[in-house]
């Protein structure tokens, strides 16, 4: 594959940008970089096609061919590639300087490859949850002969990820760390809904065991109920024996949905192609992955409870609980959580105006203000303390401009 050098952000588009060196190499969903970035999806979207002819498919297949360059066009070729762009603009920033032709094509294929997983972990959580529409149009599964076909489809999916890292990276010497960041994020995307825990063994749920990427990977589960919230018969329990402000299941629920799958894994595989190094040569180096991880959990979990929030005020209520539902379990009177309990599982209009009135007589609007404020404060002051860090090889710093701006963007976000 080859393309264009990737152009300067600064020529279009509006949003938070990061400066460096008086030049500004991210922009949020910028439309010429997105028309840069879409470039490569024709010849990215043709080399899967040829592989998965070249795997045993019988020449009769014409039928699960078209079927699988249906799925790829529909599940990833959306116009949204901000969590794609990210790697791309995170390398600009951390280099400082505009890709050339090598190195934007890298960054570009590491983007979609994290597309990919995205539409992966969509496909298969919309097949399980039967979600009838997702990202504005019907799910996957449910499109005409389609079906429970889709866990195939999604596994196919799964599987243009590292086909796509190996046939670019493989000759490259950071291809073992690029291959085992994407296999330690994707693990514990099975942990997607509420998981009920022993809070006894507690906080330091929130923030897990880590390997030497930074990232997280082991929950320690109760044994006895690992199941999701599904009834609301469980809605007075939940989160009643903690005092976080956010349910502790939930939050680390929400950290990987958000967190570890949106703002950790591109910021960390541009990262990798930049040249931090993932190992430690001595217990004085720097963690570079570490440091950023704890920048970029509560970034995503700040972004993960806007989402909630900005959800509940458009009538687009979630159908799990959700941080605006804990406000009313530690703020609200009796007569709301029973009237919670009557409502909240029901998608008729009726049913969601009394969860979204219960939720203005709860004071969540103002809860939510107060938490805003209080996360951008709390975040800004972890970006201030990281210092600029170059890699090895002297060519790329680890700036604080990066995390600054993705916290500008969510933060400054209007509903």
């Amino acid at each position: 594959m080859s393309t264009s050098s990737a152009p300067d952000p600064s020529h279009t588009g509006t949003g938070t940008h990061i400066h460096s060196r008086g030049w500004s190499p991210l922009t949020v969903t910028s439309a010429v970089a997105r028309d840069q970035f879409e470039i490569l999806y024709p010849m990215i979207r043709g080399f899967l096609l040829l592989q998965f002819e070249a795997h045993s498919m019988p020449q009769d297949a014409i039928e699960y061919l078209t079927r699988r360059t249906k799925c790829l066009d529909y599940n990833t070729f959306s116009g949204n590639y901000k969590t794609g762009l990210l790697v791309v603009e995170a390398a600009e920033a951390f280099k400082g300087r505009r890709l050339d032709d090598s190195e934007y094509q890298k960054a570009a294929i590491l983007g979609w490859a994290v597309i990919f997983l995205h539409s992966y972990f969509l496909v298969s959580d919309n097949l399980v949850d039967q979600v009838t529409t997702s990202r504005g149009k019907l799910s996957w599964h449910r499109l005409d002969g389609i079906g429970f076909k889709a866990l195939n489809d999604a596994l196919l999916l799964e599987g243009a990820v590292y086909q796509l890292v190996r046939e670019h990276f493989r000759q490259e010497s950071c291809y073992i760390d690029l291959i085992e960041l994407l296999h330690e994020t994707r693990h514990p995307a099975f942990f997607r809904n509420p998981i009920p825990v022993s809070i006894s063994k507690a906080q330091r749920l929130i923030y897990p065991q880590r390997t030497h990427h930074g990232c997280l990977v082991r929950f320690k589960l109760s044994s006895s109920r690992i199941t999701s919230f599904r009834s609301s018969s469980e809605l007075s329990n939940f989160g009643h024996q903690h005092t976080c402000s956010y349910p502790l299941s939930q939050r680390a629920a929400n950290i990987y949905k958000s967190a570890i799958h949106s703002f950790y894994l591109p910021v960390a595989l541009s990262m990798i192609i930049c040249g931090f190094p993932v190992e430690k040569a001595s217990s004085v180096d720097f963690d570079y992955y570490d440091t950023v991880l704890d920048i970029l959990l509560p970034i995503g979990e700040y972004a993960q409870i806007q989402g909630e929030y900005f959800d509940s005020r458009s009538g687009n209520l979630p159908k799990h609980r959700s941080w605006c539902f804990d406000v009313v379990r530690t703020s609200g009177s009796p007569q709301q959580l029973a009237t919670l309990e009557k409502y909240f599982e029901k998608e008729d209009s009726t049913s969601q105006l009394h969860v979204r009135s219960v939720f203005v007589e709860a004071g969540v609007d103002a809860r939510y203000e107060q938490y805003s404020e209080d996360a951008y404060t709390r975040i800004s002051a972890l970006i201030d303390a990281l210092p600029d860090l170059r890699s090895p090889s002297g060519d790329a710093v680890l700036r604080r401009s990066v995390f600054r701006a993705l916290l500008e963007e969510i933060h400054y976000r209007v509903d």
